[in-house]
């Protein structure tokens, strides 16, 4: 028996070496010359073939790539919910992914779910471009028995080189979401990086594929009134356009006018009121998020939620077998409020170009910000070369000049970082050393320390997935060492760290970490600290999923430069109760011991001891076309001469005809500036916006 399922197993594996003739044809071909079978678990992996059986017939009917599926199924056969595009949630799948280029190491990604839900992406070795739309579609049917998929991938809009034949890549992959299982075809895993790509199963298209000219363009309509001035606003601001041009299969160009984001929702309520830096909100307007692969992802250099309200912006990408490029430029908005101005009309631009080799990536970037006497400049190159299968050597160096029209001169700076990972067998390990100078500026970042260097690293091990009750396990401790000013006055933050965690085969998790380290207060003062946390999570039931942290430490509060204690308390619920229905909800619950009024500096300082800061997000989704979702967040510190904060919103988004839609909501965001009392246990909140909006877009 051993021996037939070895030889079994090497017949599967031998007939990976050969490539696919994708037959072509109008009507279905269902023979086994094009038939994909067998396919082995990668998750676990442990190459175990499949006990319901999966195939997947290919051909090309004209411009289109035809994947038929037919998938046994039985009672755990998983549906999920209904959602909107490259929304969904758990459910079992099958999934395409088509290497086009396999030097560039890029997948084209589809999968479809038994609801219908679409989902397409841009897949990389390290990154998921979920914000790249394609113009696939699949049938999905299912009785008892088998689950039938007919998907159709159009080919005319993906980039690859115009030589006939074809010689691309294929992985066929198939999950079961009730057993947590997955299997592929070929046998391939992400921890392969780049060899992920290279190890797909080689197909060949010998019908040639048109090259048509693709071009969109998405007007709008906004219709919006300001519900405290009581105020409505039809102007050309509020019409907008945006083109979207491929000229060829390696080349895309973005066009916006007036970029509107009203039905984008706002950010949730954080715990910003102890940070050393100023609070950081991801990234979630589609202009921006959409081919970022491309661009900076070192939010150092360029963070793109610092371009506040773009009038215009453009964007060019393209790919070739051993690059990619990419322009994106955006003009700002000037922003007056109260006579004072709080955005600057400057115009933000960024240039890359990627070249990209099997061992080898070589990602460079040139930012600039400008305006009327005002520059800076950044380039930010990261490198990163392969040695051997489980050894990188990466580096980041950015060099900087800036001029305001208040310097004489401009000044320049420079930061240089050295990092080495090693990941032999279930080990992993990393060493780093970074140097800044105090000159350096990157306005179109996030935030950048200055005038110091840093060195660290760390170590970790994660055991293999097993059937058994621990599922899998792990453990790391980490080190880091900064040393600022060390050409004047050295000062230094330590920081060391451990952690532990566990997932269980009944769908729970504990994980445990401790840390020590020593901090810099804002007059450079060390202070030590520790902190030590516990965490569980639960994920057993498809209405409630739940995860919860408590954290005990000392913790250097700024404003008071001392440490205190801190007992804090996280919880999130999430679920989906039908497939229609999802929500969310997140609570934060912060203890600290020092006295509410402190006297630093001989003045009066009013710091909330104790407060919570809460998230919740409740969606219905009718159909893939109609979604309505709301949420809230509150915020109860009132350090501030604020006793509380509370804001909401409402949206509705309908696709009425294909590619057209209509957004329609409201957003509200509220100060408690009298306290709660038994009389009026709700105070009395100030409004400090109340906005409801209309939005028709369109692609023609």
């Amino acid at each position: 028996m051993k021996y037939l399922l070895c030889l079994w197993l090497s017949v599967c594996m031998l007939s990976t070496c050969f490539a696919f003739i994708i037959p072509v044809s109008s009507t279905p071909v269902l023979r086994d010359d094009n038939l994909i079978s067998n396919l082995l678990r990668v998750d676990p992996e442990d190459k175990k073939p499949e006990t319901l059986a999966t195939n997947c017939w290919l051909w090309q009917d004209d411009d289109c790539l035809v994947a038929y599926f037919e998938c046994e199924i039985d009672s755990s056969f998983y549906l999920g919910s209904v959602a909107t595009r490259d929304n969904a949630g758990a459910a079992d799948y099958v999934r395409v992914q088509l290497i086009t280029i396999p030097d560039a190491f890029y997948a084209y990604y589809y999968v479809a779910y038994p609801t219908g839900n679409l989902h397409d992406a841009v897949r990389t070795s390290d990154s998921m471009d979920k914000n790249w739309d394609s113009h696939y579609s699949y049938e999905s049917k299912y009785d008892d028995q088998l689950w039938r998929v007919t998907m159709r991938i159009p080919l005319g809009e993906l980039r690859f080189q115009q030589k006939l034949p074809y010689q691309w890549k294929l992985i066929i992959t198939r999950n079961h979401k009730k057993a947590e299982q997955a299997y592929s075809f070929p046998y391939v895993l992400p921890d392969m990086k780049n060899d992920y790509f290279l190890k797909a199963q080689d197909i060949t298209l010998s019908h040639p594929i048109k090259s048509k000219l693709d071009i969109s363009f998405r007007p709008y309509i906004v219709k919006s009134y300001d519900m405290i001035e009581k105020t409505s606003s039809f102007d050309p601001d509020h019409l907008g356009l945006d083109v979207a041009f491929n000229p060829a299969q390696r080349t895309r160009i973005k066009l916006s006018v007036n970029p509107d984001f009203s039905d984008v929702p706002p950010d949730d309520a954080a715990d910003n009121y102890n940070s050393k830096y100023p609070p950081y909100l991801a990234e979630n307007r589609f202009f921006f998020t959409e081919d970022l692969d491309v661009f900076a992802r070192n939010n150092i250099a360029f963070y793109s939620r610092r371009i506040v309200q773009p009038q215009l912006a453009y964007k060019i990408t393209g790919r070739n077998k051993s690059y990619n490029w990419g322009a994106l430029g955006a003009w700002d908005k000037d922003i007056w409020a109260n006579g004072r101005r709080i955005n600057r009309d400057d115009y933000y631009q960024v240039l890359a170009l990627n070249p990209a080799w099997r061992k080898l990536k070589l990602n460079n970037y040139l930012l600039s910000r400008t305006n009327t006497g005002y520059y800076n400049h950044v380039f930010n190159g990261q490198y990163k070369l392969q040695m051997g299968d489980d050894y990188y050597l990466s580096s980041t160096i950015m060099g900087s000049t800036r001029k305001t029209d208040t310097d004489k001169e401009a000044k320049t700076g420079a930061l240089g970082t050295l990092q080495f990972n090693a990941f032999p067998g279930n080990w992993n390990a990393t060493a780093f050393y970074t140097r800044v100078s105090k000159d350096i500026y990157a306005d179109m970042g996030y935030n950048i320390l200055k005038d110091y260097h840093n060195w660290g690293g760390n170590f970790g091990w994660d055991a293999e997935q097993s059937d058994k009750f621990v599922k899998y396990q792990g453990f790391s401790v980490w080190a880091s060492d900064v040393e600022y000013h060390p050409n004047t006055k050295p000062k230094q933050e330590r920081a060391i760290e451990g952690n532990y965690y566990a997932n269980f085969k009944p769908l729970f998790g504990l994980s445990c970490s401790v840390d020590i380290d020593s901090e810099l207060d804002k007059k450079d003062k060390a202070h030590g600290g520790y902190r030590v946390s516990g965490s569980f999570n639960i994920t057993r039931w498809d209405a409630l999923n739940i995860s919860g942290t408590y954290r005990r430490s000392s913790t250097l509060v700024y404003e008071l430069y001392n440490n205190h204690n801190l007992n804090a308390y996280y919880l999130t619920l999430s679920g989906a109760p039908s497939k229609n229905i999802s929500y969310a909800c997140d609570l934060s619950k912060y203890e600290y011991d020092y006295a509410k009024l402190s006297i630093i500096d001989d003045e009066e300082v009013t710091l909330d001891n104790r407060y919570i800061i809460g998230n919740a997000s409740l969606s219905y989704t009718h159909n893939q076309k109609l979604r309505f979702s709301s949420g809230i967040s509150a915020d109860t510190n009132d350090s501030y001469g604020v006793f509380s904060a509370i804001g909401y919103f409402f949206n509705l988004r309908y696709e009425f005809i294909p590619e057209y839609f209509l957004y329609t909501g409201y957003q509200s965001n509220q100060y408690q500036m009298i306290k709660s009392t038994y009389d009026s246990p709700l105070g009395e909140f100030y409004k400090a916006s109340a906005t409801a909006y209309v939005k028709i877009s369109c692609t023609l």
